[in-house]
């Protein structure tokens, strides 16, 4: 057996500059690559930068519903209190209307009697 190379590469011209466009057509591949590369990773942060900024102003109207969901109740709870008085102030207004009220009222507040009548005024029974 011998072992000689029966395939010889050929050195001319052509050859050359098919391995140097060969060489640069890799080193374009490369660096177009690279580029995708860098642009895809550009794309990537921005995208991670406005997620971060949608999390962040989603967790602020968040606690700002919250705390206005608070005061909500509170203003509920003053108003029905409110309301509350005031169907007692409107009861007491129709009521000092009434003569008949109005009479007993005078006389067991301020202890006003008629000509000739005395009044007793006797503690109440209170344990």
């Amino acid at each position: 057996m011998q072992d000689k190379q029966t395939v010889h590469q050929l050195n001319n011209d052509y050859v050359q500059r098919l391995r140097a466009s060969e060489v640069a057509h890799h080193a374009q591949k490369l660096a177009l690559s690279k580029q995708r590369r860098g642009r895809a990773v550009r794309i990537l942060i921005g995208f991670a930068v406005a997620l971060v900024l949608c999390v962040w102003a989603y967790g602020k109207n968040l606690a700002s519903l919250h705390q206005i969901n608070q005061q909500t109740e509170v203003a509920q709870k003053q108003l029905s209190t409110a309301k509350a008085e005031h169907g007692q102030l409107n009861q007491k207004v129709k009521q000092l209307h009434n003569d008949d009220y109005l009479t007993q009222l005078i006389r067991s507040k301020y202890l006003y009697s008629k000509n000739g009548e005395i009044v007793y005024n006797l503690p109440s029974n209170s344990k």
